[in-house]
């Protein structure tokens, strides 16, 4: 089975990650941001070891790691 992102979800994805970037800007600080994709609750937090940051959805379980 092959793995295939198509636009539309590649599209979501980027739109979810701007706007969890938008808002995160310390470390160890939960940071709560409207879902672009579904309107719901999401949050963004930042490493402190090393600024990543991960982000999820509540509604629509969108999430990324960086």
């Amino acid at each position: 089975m092959e793995n295939v992102i198509n636009k539309e979800e590649l599209k979501r994805a980027g739109e979810f990650i701007a706007a969890a970037l938008k808002v995160c800007k310390s470390p160890e600080k939960d940071y709560t941001f409207v879902c672009p994709s579904c309107g719901g609750t999401a949050h963004v937090r930042m490493a402190a070891v090393n600024g990543h940051r991960h982000g999820y959805c509540d509604n629509c379980e969108l999430y990324f790691m960086e």
